[in-house]
């Protein structure tokens, strides 16, 4: 977030976008007026500055992370007494909207990212304003150190570098760790000659710039309050403010020492004088038991000081990177945590965030700091910002990936500063909340071509609604993405989420994510899908017991389908949602004409204790057609269960369907029913085991232990270590040559407790649940990706409406031991049949950054040549070989903070497998020859990389969609014939 100086204008980056508002009249209350929105490069910018040369040029500088440094000029109407938005053909110049770009690395995956930066407006060496850029990398990235550029700003909008000839780079001290990473820049408004760095676990470096040569010297820095503090001290923001007669005051978020301030003496004398920077001394104006974030000040005008300094209850380490709401976000470990943990935390768990304003007299610093107002903000920070708006009222602007942009404002009534204030004169101006979800998954329809469907990993903000039908429209440059409207509820007449009532599940919110989809053969233009989701129930509040009719939604509360004997939701309620809709004449200013469906149970011959609470629950559709036109057999895929494929057929769901949900048409608001397996008419199912080390206790081999590392506070997670999440069909042939179908599922990672007594491990974690029964088969594998290959070929030819055969377990494939490569967890897969040697690869993804290559071909002397096992229960390991990758290719590590990326979809198109690589974008594989995989290119996206789905246009012409977090969906084409 930005603010002009006359405080008069907000800038505010929501995914894909800058919404420009009017702060200016805001009251206690009133949402800020929406002026202009501007379509940027980038998502959810690092930091942005706002910049003026002349009356009517103003600029915004944006630090875009790993796509760089750039700006975009706004019209002088957006400015004017009555504001104006600027005209669309305003942002089509390129000098407007990328004067500044750079690609700091030859190779375009490992650019150091662009985190912050300043302006200098009088510098006297140079003569004219200095904008700094402060670009991120490990030290030991293997593409250098972080490193500070300088532009020379001219009246015109010109720049031109400025600065030593090679940039000047911070290399982490002897006494830090070696993944020191910038985080912040600063200026001094009171001396043009310096600017402050905070280079990671570096502490503080003051820059000299008072000559283009630009000398760095180290600022004293307190200990870390921990025990023991092996990373040293990360400083995540710095302000700088100068009064009136006691010079410069810099303060510092540190993230284990609270918010520090330092006095800045009038002149520096070289070490070891006290003044010098290396002597200086903080004192800590907050304690350490939260985690310091942000930091603003400003002052009175004279001699007292405000600052705001935001905190989270958990470390900023761990509360600066889940996945997928943030553009630096990523999964880490096998349990696909969300985030990963500071091994210098505290031990406290992330919650709210609290912004704590603090007044402090400059002119008596042995005073201690007064606390002028403390309050709760939603967590994962952006940005803070103060300002003096007048000499009796202040201004806080607070934004947060979680809590929308807050404007709070302080008016002083008595004249006088703290301690003599009141905090009721604090009261919160304005709130905005943009529109940023998070898209995830998707897929195009298959009846209209122009209309795609991408479900959402999780909404960046809580507050937002959530649609996720886009029309695609051709445009005076090409093509344009355009959501379809009302898709983020149920019908438009339905009420909106926030009712007290709350609204009927909508079949395009996660619904969609990695569905099976199919035409309806009796109505050409009407659409199946077939997704796992959240399995909910209507329930009547006034007589405690479930809804049983199509009431209208805000008659009856929505809750998760309980456990037996239990009033809480249970986490195994996770179901299976199927919707139908007319799409031929969808455009996006309209619903489709006819949309009806319904929910069912998940089900399980063997249930699990619990399932996993995210719905990673996806579904594919076999390619081959009945003689009605319906696909053969779908399988759905279950996170958190050890049965994790699931089949059905669809001539089995469509009458049933037809028959029993409900109409969402015009005024009448539909809620699909729930469908329990013990209900008359539940389709007919089939499922097969996909964990092996939790096979029920056998003659051959005992069930294993597993080892849960997510188990949190205590609470048994073990369904954590049953993940599942894609399949792929395809075609084998058996001992006589006769094809048959078969499915692979990606079941994450071997999970049995590797501390068998029998089988010491080094790796053995000290808190593991054994000891392992020493017939557990599958420990020595702990932390291997693991597919499980199936031939479903019985099932899929089977009558519909009768049992349906079980699927036949083929084969287990490993990744690669964890000498090798470490923890591997099988996510996505795709498989490609190559003519020219009659051989079928299977391409798995680690989502810990790896791509890994199957042969499960099938012929004499091929993986899968062995007649189908002739009891699958007894399938474990020691009965025959398990598969392992014939390829490997791992992903470069983030520059940023060395860890890895995270590979979560693989789309297959000719000869080459295209890699959603989550914050590295978008990976280009070359499989021409499956047995030396090439990457081709690496196009990072501005956003996160989650999902992708392959369209075809109606000329034939391929293009790749693109679910990129809290950017939107994204389209991209090839750039010629036989190129990627």
């Amino acid at each position: 977030m930005e603010v002009t100086p006359d405080e008069r204008r907000a800038f505010v980056a929501a995914g894909a976008g800058i919404s420009v508002l009017d702060v200016e009249t805001i009251q206690n209350g009133v949402v800020p007026a929406i002026l202009d929105r501007v379509e940027i490069p980038d998502c959810a910018p690092e930091a942005m500055v706002y910049h003026q040369p002349k009356p009517d040029t103003h600029y915004l500088y944006v630090a875009g992370g790993t796509l760089g440094l750039w700006r975009v000029q706004f019209c002088p109407a957006l400015f004017g007494a009555t504001p104006l938005a600027c005209e669309p053909t305003y942002y089509t110049s390129p000098s407007a909207t990328r004067a500044v770009r750079m690609a700091i690395a030859d190779e375009n995956f490992k650019r150091k990212r662009c985190v912050d930066l300043c302006i200098v407006p009088d510098n006297v060496a140079a003569g004219a304003p200095l904008l700094f850029a402060l670009f991120a990398s490990r030290a030991d990235s293997g593409i250098g150190a972080s490193e500070l550029h300088a532009f020379l700003l001219d009246a015109n909008g010109g720049y031109a570098p400025y600065g030593p000839s090679t940039p000047l780079e911070f290399t982490a001290p002897a006494e830090n760790h070696p993944a020191a990473a910038a985080t912040a820049i600063t200026a001094d408004p009171g001396d043009p000659n310096f600017v402050y760095v905070a280079p990671g676990k570096g502490g503080i470096l003051r820059v000299d710039i008072s000559t283009a040569a630009f000398q760095a010297t180290k600022v004293s820095r307190p200990e870390c309050a921990l025990s023991s503090c092996p990373d040293g001290e990360a400083i995540r923001d710095l302000a700088v403010v100068r009064t009136a007669t006691q010079g410069s005051f810099l303060y510092a978020a540190a993230e284990y020492a609270g918010l520090l301030e330092y006095r800045i003496p009038a002149v520096t004398l070289p070490a070891p004088d006290p003044s010098h920077p290396s002597m200086w001394t903080a004192q800590t104006l907050t304690g350490v038991n939260r985690y310091a974030e942000r930091v603003a000040a400003c002052t009175s005008g004279g001699d007292y000081i405000y600052v705001a300094v935001g905190s989270q209850s958990g470390s900023a380490i761990e509360s600066d990177t889940p996945a997928p709401h943030r553009n630096r976000g990523h999964w880490n470990g096998l349990c696909i945590d969300w985030f990963r943990h500071d091994s210098n935390s505290l031990g406290g768990v992330a919650g709210a965030d609290q912004v704590v304003l603090l007044g402090h007299d400059g002119a008596n610093p042995s005073l201690p700091a007064y606390v002028v107002d403390q309050h709760a903000h939603a967590k994962w920070w952006g940005s803070l910002l103060l300002r003096r708006r007048s000499p009796s009222s202040y201004r806080l602007y607070e934004c947060t990936s979680n809590g929308a942009t807050v404007g709070r404002q302080l008016d002083i009534t008595d004249g006088n500063h703290p301690p003599g204030i009141a905090q009721e004169s604090w009261t919160t101006s304005g709130t905005h909340l943009d529109f940023a979800a998070a898209v995830g998954d998707g897929l195009v329809s298959l009846v209209n071509p122009n209309l795609v469907f991408f479900g959402p990993d999780g909404p960046a903000s809580p507050a937002n609604t959530e649609g996720f039908a886009f029309v695609i429209e051709p445009t005076a440059g090409g093509e344009d993405l355009r959501p379809v409207l009302g898709t983020d509820r149920l019908c438009a007449s339905a009420p909106s989420a926030s009712a007290p009532c709350g609204e009927a599940p909508n079949p395009y919110t996660i619904g969609l994510l990695q569905s099976a989809q199919w035409v309806d053969p009796f109505v050409p233009t009407r659409e199946w899908f077939f997704s796992g989701d959240d399995l909910l129930e209507k329930w009547q509040s006034s007589c405690q017991a479930p809804a049983s009719a199509c009431d209208n939604p805000c008659e009856v509360l929505w809750r998760g389908v309980p456990t037996a004997g239990e009033e809480t939701p249970a986490n195994s309620s996770q179901g299976y949602r199927v919707a139908a809709m007319k799409l031929d004449d969808v455009d996006r200013d309209s619903l489709p004409t006819w949309m009806k469906w319904w929910q069912m149970e998940t089900p399980s011959d063997v249930p699990s204790a619990r399932a996993d609470a995210i719905p990673y629950n996806s579904a594919a559709a076999l390619p081959m057609l009945d003689a009605v036109g319906f696909p053969l057999l779908v399988a759905g895929v279950r996170s958190g269960s050890m049965h994790g494929i699931k089949l059905f057929r669809p001539a089995d769901i469509r009458p049933r369907g037809l028959n029993d949900f409900c109409n969402t048409n015009q005024a009448t608001p539909g809620v699909g029913e729930v469908l329990y397996q013990t209900t008359s008419g539940y389709p007919p199912h089939s499922e097969q085991i996909s964990h092996p080390e939790f096979e029920q206790a056998l003659p051959q081999a005992d069930r294993c232990v597993p080892w849960v590392e997510c188990a949190v506070q205590g609470i048994e997670q073990k369904p954590r270590t049953w993940y599942n999440s894609q399949c792929d069909f395809f075609e084998r042939l058996d001992q006589q040559g006769n094809p048959r179908w078969a499915c692979v599922v990606t079941a994450g990672f071997v999970a049995a407790s590797p501390n068998a007594p029998d089988r010491a491990m080094p790796s053995a974690p000290a808190n593991a649940n054994g000891p392992q029964p020493s017939t557990c088969l599958w420990d020595e594998d702990y932390g291997r990706a693991i597919i499980a290959i199936y031939d479903v070929h019985d099932a899929a030819t089977s009558v519909a409406g009768s049992p349906m055969p079980a699927p036949q377990l083929l084969r287990y494939g490993l990744g690669p031991v964890l000498s090798t490569y470490g923890q591997t967890h099988a996510w996505a897969v795709r498989t490609k049949y190559y003519s020219a040697t009659g051989k079928t690869y299977a391409f798995v993804s680690d989502v810990l950054g790896k791509l890994f290559v199957y042969d499960i071909s099938s012929g004499p002397g091929d993986p899968l040549s062995m007649a189908t096992i002739p009891d699958p229960a007894v399938a474990y390991r020691g009965n025959y070989p398990v598969l392992a990758p014939v390829a490997t290719i791992s992903f470069p590590a983030d520059a940023g903070d060395g860890f890895d990326i995270n590979l979560t979809d693989i789309e297959i198109d000719g000869d080459f497998a295209y890699c959603a690589l989550a914050r590295a974008g978008l990976g280009v594989v070359d499989i021409s020859n499956p047995l030396e995989p090439q990457v081709q290119l690496i196009l990072d996206t501005p956003g996160l990389a989650l999902g992708l789905a392959v369209r075809s246009k109606p000329g034939g012409e391929k293009q790749l969609v693109v679910g990129d977090s809290v950017c939107g969906v994204r389209i991209y084409g090839r750039t010629g014939t036989g190129n990627p």
